[in-house]
């Protein structure tokens, strides 16, 4: 193959991913926030009150984690 044919599909391949990353992010958060929001029945326990606070506050962390990873990602392009 051509190194410019080489350089081009791993351009490609790289804004994928990195578009890929930024799909999953919000799809992520978007998910795990309205999920707590709108459906889940919180109960009446303080300890699994603060269980699945924490769990709440981590995904979104994780997805606010990958953002920032494909954010990065892309400004190095």
């Amino acid at each position: 193959m051509n190194l410019t044919v080489k350089a081009l599909i791993r351009k490609f391949i790289s804004y994928l991913t990195v578009y890929i990353l930024l799909i999953i992010s919000f799809m992520l958060f978007v998910t795990v926030s309205g999920y707590y929001l709108f459906i889940f029945d919180w109960p009446e326990d303080v300890p699994q009150i603060a269980m699945h606070g924490f769990l709440c506050a981590g995904l979104n962390a994780l997805a606010i984690g990958i953002y920032v990873v494909a954010e990065k990602w892309k400004e190095k392009r």
